[in-house]
């Protein structure tokens, strides 16, 4: 007997279109197992991309210590999340399983505290919130001799090049010291001692270490001691204010997120109602045929009884039978039904698509233009997105670090703690372009640098005030006692401060504030005298003859000395008409005397290592302005002579696809160039589309930046260029329009490192 040939199932298309059913997670047993499972899924995708990038799972904070805390964070929070979204979104429940998608969320490898730490600075802005807080408190005279200044303690600690009229910098650097290394003396339990060897945390862990996430960091240990003393100065209303406004806003984002993901199920739903329909047609179609066919070539049917399954049952093309049985409207229809089917299909993985690309991108969206969204996502999402406003960044920098501290399973959220943080750092004043004092050309003779090129004069400038015309009438009843005054002296009256005289400097700011749409003059004028306050006061001339390059152990002996030789001076008439409270007064003269002299060593020495810094920087830059410079000769002379550069010898190493070592980030370059080269290169490299502008962060972390410059535009050129430099970053420049030879140069130049 023939063997009966297996049938093939008929492929069910519409299931792919079924929305998740909704499960009760009412149990938190069950509730748990759903977010570890969720959150190990996660973890095994990090662990096999760790194959090129080692250390993923731990930088993401998905190591077992940390991902612990997160699991336990998201399970509490499970039920007030269902009972927001019912609230706000009663569609939403219906569609998907609210609890699966707040684990999904919390789960994905985004980003984590100290990355972000890393790039914004975000212990600073706890740090200078502190410092504000504590001087509120009428408590800055007590705090500032528990902040460390010798110079050994300090030397590691690196902060952007700030200036702030509240505090200086020792104090702020000497409070980023105290928070970052607050964990420095603890101890896991059951150890004396941490050997040299034993690395038991990244170094650069300043929020999240090992101490924190195992809640071992409440020991009676110095660094500990004289941080949690600091953070007692401040008055607990400050504190509980910044972790209520901390936490409003995280669940309000929340509420914003969940209002976009009603929108996409909407259009889950229209999806689903096309299927509906869809497939309705096909049975009524599928009826019909069957009709017609009926009892017809009995043959042909005596297996498959439906023309449609005989089609897609079959191995290999119709026979000619099968072609004269079904005649045309039935491959029609199958055509119809294929073509539907796959059209449905593409939208939805779109869908899904774009609802990851929302999760993964939203942490960025408060510093994206509403029409880059609008653009992305459709205007409705923009909408709801546009809605929410963030606080104070420096009280949620604070807010972040303290429950951090205390214990709180908020920040242990890290979906919307990370988008919390993330915009809190984007409104940093530092998070912008990094200002650059060696770049300030309004300082130049103050420096005795050489006058650089005379900058052109700027139209339009607002007139400012006169600060010392005498305009001003004070009112009073007597006649007699009324006198005219100027806005510089009603300024020193309240403030004690006088106005700088060139009142002209930052004129040329205007041109700043135009560029970034800042057009009016209520809003110009204040954010110029801003400009010249803070620069001036940056600036402020100092004496530098009181700055003595005097070693602490040299300062002692000579104290000690004088100390000595007072005491032999004056023992006889102690004896006769001093008190002992009157020799340790003279006594405690001398220390304090001492101290302003230790000061004033450290602040000379300080100035010292930021000249020699500044000189590094300088050779630094002069050396990769030399090489960018003959590169730039090159392509020059090569055009002027209407040819190309020869490929070096070490050029026909590289085999295509070649991966790229290091992050390159690539410029310029039309299109058929870019779509010719992008296969050739592969690894960690970006090509910049010509149509968007260049990324200040992708160039902040690029390893090295290529330029094909004969397509690029001067603004955007610029933009780069300023970036390189102020990151130090290596530029290159591609000197053939060939992609092929283009790929030959990076890759010559990637084998070097």
């Amino acid at each position: 007997m023939a063997k009966k040939r297996k049938q093939k199932s008929v492929p069910k298309v519409c299931d792919s279109f079924l929305l998740p059913k909704s499960m009760d997670y009412s149990d938190p047993r069950k509730l748990e197992a759903m977010i570890k499972k969720t959150f190990s899924a996660s973890v095994d995708n990090l662990r096999r991309m760790e194959k090129e990038k080692p250390g993923m799972v731990a930088a993401m904070d998905m190591d077992t210590q940390r991902c612990k805390r997160r699991v336990q964070a998201a399970a509490a929070y499970a039920p007030r999340i269902r009972e927001q979204v019912q609230n706000i979104c009663p569609d939403v429940p219906d569609l998907f399983s609210i609890e699966e998608e707040w684990a999904y969320i919390n789960s994905l490898p985004t980003t984590s505290y100290d990355q972000q730490e890393e790039r914004q600075y975000l212990v600073l802005g706890a740090a200078i919130w502190m410092l504000d807080r504590i001087k509120e408190s009428g408590r800055i005279q007590e705090a500032i001799p528990l902040l460390p200044r010798d110079d050994d303690s300090l030397e590691d600690v690196y902060i952007p090049d700030i200036y702030d009229p509240v505090h200086s910098e020792e104090v702020i650097l000497s409070m980023v010291y105290v928070i970052q290394q607050r964990n420095k003396d603890c101890m896991v339990p059951g150890q004396k001692k941490i050997r040299k060897n034993q690395k038991y945390d990244p170094a650069d862990r300043m929020i999240v270490d090992s101490f924190t996430a195992l809640r071992l960091h409440h020991q009676e240990v110095p660094s500990r001691e004289r941080f949690e003393k600091l953070l007692s100065m401040i008055d607990k209303e400050a504190i509980d204010k910044a972790v209520a406004h901390y936490e409003a806003k995280l669940f309000a984002w929340m509420e914003c997120y969940y209002r976009c993901r009603a929108v996409y199920c909407k259009k889950q739903l229209v999806l689903e109602q096309r299927r509906k329909r869809f497939m309705t047609t096909i049975d009524v179609r599928m009826k019909e045929l069957r009709e017609k066919t009926d009892g017809k070539q009995n043959g042909i049917l005596s297996e498959v009884q439906d023309p449609i399954e005989q089609m897609m049952l079959s191995d290999g093309p119709a026979s000619q039978g099968h072609f004269d049985f079904m005649a045309s409207e039935p491959f029609q229809l199958l055509q119809y039904f294929e073509t539907e089917t796959q059209k449905l299909e593409e939208e939805l993985n779109q869908l899904s698509l774009e609802i990851t690309k929302f999760i993964y991108h939203s942490r960025h969206f408060g510093a994206v233009p509403k029409e880059r969204i609008k653009m992305d996502y459709g205007e409705e999402i923009a909408d709801i997105i546009s809605e929410y406003t963030f606080c104070d960044p420096y009280e949620m920098c604070f807010a972040l670090l303290y429950l951090m501290e205390t214990d709180s399973e908020l920040p242990w959220l890290y979906y919307p703690g990370i988008v919390l943080s993330e915009n809190a750092g984007a409104m940093l004043p530092w998070s912008g372009e990094e200002y650059d004092e060696m770049e300030d050309a309004h300082w130049d003779e103050y420096y005795g640098a050489e006058p650089r090129a005379s900058r052109q004069p700027v139209k339009n400038v607002p007139e400012l005030a006169d600060w010392y015309r005498l305009d001003y009438i004070y009112q009073n009843n007597d006649s007699d006692y009324q006198f005219r005054y100027n806005l510089a002296q009603i300024v020193y009256e309240v403030s004690g401060g006088i106005l700088p005289r060139n009142l002209h400097r930052y004129d040329d700011g205007i041109k700043y504030l135009r560029h970034h749409g800042i057009t009016g003059k209520k809003m110009q004028i204040p954010l110029l005298y801003c400009m010249m306050l803070l620069g001036e006061g940056r600036h402020r001339s100092k004496d530098w003859r009181l700055r003595l390059n005097v070693p602490d152990i040299l300062m002692d002996d000579l104290v000690n000395t004088v100390v000595g030789t007072v005491k032999e001076g004056i023992s006889e008439s102690i004896e006769a008409h001093a008190s002992a409270e009157d020799l340790q007064a003279r006594v405690d003269a001398l220390k304090n005397e001492n101290d302003q002299l230790k000061r004033a060593a450290y602040e000379a020495e300080r100035n010292v290592k930021e000249l020699q810094k500044k000189n590094e920087t300088l050779l630094g830059k002069s050396q990769a302005e030399r090489r960018e410079l003959a590169e730039l000769r090159e392509i020059v002379f090569l055009r002027e002579d209407d040819r190309e550069a020869e490929i070096e010898k070490d050029h026909d190493e590289a085999t295509f696809p070649y991966t790229v070592k290091q992050s390159v980030v690539v410029f310029g370059g039309h299109e058929t160039w870019a779509k010719a080269i992008r296969p050739m290169l592969t690894g960690d490299i970006r090509f910049v589309d010509r149509g968007m502008r260049p990324d200040a962060d992708l160039i902040r972390h690029a390893d090295m930046v290529w330029i094909q410059p004969n397509s690029l535009s001067h603004g955007d050129y610029y933009k780069i260029i300023r970036i390189i430099r102020t990151r130090n970053i290596p530029l290159h420049y591609f000197k053939f329009a060939s992609a092929e030879k283009c790929a030959l140069q990076l890759a010559a130049e990637d084998m070097k490192y």
